[in-house]
């Protein structure tokens, strides 16, 4: 039980996390630990909204009321 810090036989752990600690007894017993990383997922880029064209149409509206 490696809680107690006693490792008595080799054992293998796959696909399983392990702390430095836990890897190095498992490793000094005979066993191993076999982890594959998974990628980190691709985030996709927003296409970015262009800005519409009544707000520039709006400033020569409010000049031609003030005549």
């Amino acid at each position: 039980m490696i809680l107690s810090g006693k490792l008595s036989r080799k054992i293998t752990l796959k696909e399983v996390k392990a702390s430095k600690g836990a890897r190095s007894m498992i490793e000094a017993a005979g066993g191993k630990v076999e982890y594959t990383e998974k990628p980190a997922p691709v985030k996709k880029e927003k296409k970015k909204k262009e800005k519409k064209p009544e707000q520039a149409e709006e400033a020569p509206k409010a000049e031609a009321s003030k005549s």
